[in-house]
């Protein structure tokens, strides 16, 4: 038996990246004429448009012009703070931890040949349609990245994505029997009803995720293994069928809902600008000569051009500053580490000698090497962004101490590294990342720890990760929400899934705690809880705690309403390139 809430659907074509270049036209058959126009600039182009496999940043950003989830952040509200995007309000709490999601009416998707059965016209979105990009994301075959994040988030789902591994999405994705045990349904036209487990506090965080973005199952469907070429969303901006690697074109989206920013009274709707151009530009000197010409709203500075324009109190030079541009410096919400293989049985059962290996690596080389100085050292598990995270944090075992380290290596049984086989060490191998990976192996060997370094094409090197067939490994990790269960989940270990606890770090004492923080309601007493996982994590040393990237980044004084956000990739509908304030 078919459930069926929608009528025909709806779809629009984007493609995605940021920078303006000269010479860039609009489509004569819509003689469109944009007064207001945002230029970004990206190094690389974006890898896939499809919000269920765009796990780096620059996808992420770029698809976010063009796609929307049921909730979002509010621009300018510090802490960060969620609102409803496709919503009419905020999920609203049932009996026995239900929740209840009532979607906006007449919210619509772009237009697009993927809707036959309108001519190409955009539908409206239906509960249906958020369910069916639910399942997509959760379903073994579409082995979308974020299932490490879904994983344990619904009832029953785990077990589901199980059941349905062998069978066809897009065929029996809204028959009742596929859907059958998962803690979610549609209950009319509008309206969802979702059970989630208690074990986690992330799931309104991932209704605003990138990845739960509502896509429409004819878009799937019509454009096959091509869909990650093409937004079929209902964002504010659409993109140009012209576009293509390296230069995209957004225009605003005619059908886009009416809304306002919340933070504060205006009469203008978003977006305020007409349209975005994008393009990609590889080398840091063109990218630095574009900003210099204001022809980009902003840019990260790469190492090379950092040297030269920030001065030694990490300001932007005078002669820069002069020309209309300002620095914004900053801080990443991510972590790069060194993982040790926990189920391995020299590293896992000896905690001493992880403690050996942190006290060897020094932070500041790493630093200065590897990112130019535009990075700190980490001192633990949390990162800048995330609830709790603090900056005074003091971890003994990351204070650099060649004594202590030789001194817990000897406790270890391995005094002076004697009767140690050298670790397997796996890399990627890119330069750089082959690089980092001897300086780490160097800092070993300071207290006669050696290394067999296996270098490796980056699929092979993903594989051996996910399989474990190494010991040590370097690693990064961005927190996709403020919370700090954006790093802890990682190393839980009472999980179905153990993917995403990379070590195979487990501990019953985390895991009971972990359960604890969670379910508490007292802020207290949950901060209490927090600081005890920190410490295991401290003590347990499962990961080398590495470094935090920081971004020096220089803005055009004159770009209007912009404000930094950590976790907001779909902020380009609130800026404006004039220099003016929304009326």
């Amino acid at each position: 038996m078919k459930r069926h809430f929608w009528l025909g659907h709806r779809f629009v074509v984007i493609l995605a990246a940021a920078i303006f270049v000269a010479g860039f036209s609009c489509s004569k058959k819509e003689k469109f004429e944009p007064k207001e126009v945002l230029r970004f600039g990206i190094a690389v182009a974006p890898k896939t448009l499809d919000p269920a496999k765009a796990e780096d940043v620059t996808s992420q950003t770029e698809l976010k012009h063009g796609y929307e989830g049921l909730l979002q952040y509010s621009y300018h509200k510090r802490p960060y703070a969620l609102e409803p995007a496709l919503l009419e309000s905020m999920p609203e709490p049932g009996p026995e931890g239900v929740q209840v999601l009532r979607l906006k009416k007449g919210i619509l998707f772009h237009d697009d040949p993927c809707f036959k059965s309108t001519g190409g016209k955009g539908r409206e979105v239906t509960a249906e349609d958020w369910i069916f990009s639910f399942l997509r994301v959760a379903h073994a075959k579409t082995q979308s990245y974020a299932w490490a994040w879904l994983s344990g988030s619904l009832v029953g789902l785990d077990a589901w994505r199980v059941r349905t591994a062998d069978q066809d999405l897009l065929r029996n994705w809204i028959q009742e029997d596929f859907q059958k045990g998962l803690g979610i349904r549609a209950l009319d036209r509008y309206t969802i009803e979702v059970k989630p487990l208690g074990r986690s506090r992330k799931f309104q965080y991932l209704l605003a995720s990138p990845a739960l973005s509502v896509v429409p199952f004819e878009a799937v469907e019509h454009y096959g293994n091509e869909f990650g070429n093409h937004v079929v969303g209902t964002g504010a901006f659409r993109l140009d069928p012209i576009s293509k690697d390296p230069k995209w074109v957004w225009t605003r989206n005619p059908t886009f809902r009416q809304e306002f920013d919340s933070s504060f009274s205006t009469t203008q709707p978003l977006p305020y600008a007409d349209q975005i151009l994008v393009e990609r530009i590889s080398d840091p000197q063109q990218s630095w000569k574009r900003m210099l010409a204001q022809e980009v709203e902003w840019m990260d500075l790469a190492p090379v051009i950092y040297e030269k324009v920030i001065t030694a109190g990490k300001h932007l030079s005078k002669e820069v500053s002069e020309q209309g541009l300002r620095l914004e410096k900053i801080q990443i919400p991510n972590l790069s580490y060194v993982a040790f293989n926990l189920s391995d049985k020299v590293l896992g059962k000896n905690r001493l000698l992880r403690q050996a290996l942190s006290l060897s690596l020094q932070a500041e080389p790493w630093i200065d090497l590897f990112y130019g100085g535009q990075a700190q050292a980490a001192f633990g598990p949390l990162v800048p962004g995330l609830l709790g995270f603090d900056f005074q944090l003091s971890n003994p075992l990351r204070k650099f101490n060649l004594v202590k380290a030789r001194e817990h290596l000897a406790k270890a049984g391995f005094p002076g590294g004697e009767g140690l086989a050298p670790l397997v060490y796996v890399t990627s191998d890119d330069e750089g990342s082959r690089q980092l990976t001897e300086y780490v192996s160097k800092s070993f060997q300071q207290i006669g720890v050696k290394t067999e370094i296996r270098p490796l094409a980056l699929r092979e090197f993903e594989a051996a990760k996910a399989a474990r067939s190494a010991q040590i490994w370097n690693s990064t990790w961005r927190a996709d929400f403020p919370d700090p269960e954006a790093i802890l989940f990682r190393f839980y270990g009472s999980a179905n899934d153990l993917s995403a606890n990379e070590s195979l770090y487990q501990n019953p004492t985390f895991d009971r705690t972990f359960d604890k923080w969670v379910a508490e309601k007292n802020p207290k007493t949950a901060q209490a809880h927090l600081k005890a996982l920190v410490d295991l994590l401290t003590e347990d040393a499962p990961w080398i705690y590495g470094i935090h990237r920081v971004s020096y980044r220089v803005v055009k004084k004159d770009l209007a309403n912009y404000q930094h956000h950590d976790f907001d990739f779909g902020i380009s509908k609130y800026l404006r390139s004039s220099g003016k304030r929304p009326k």
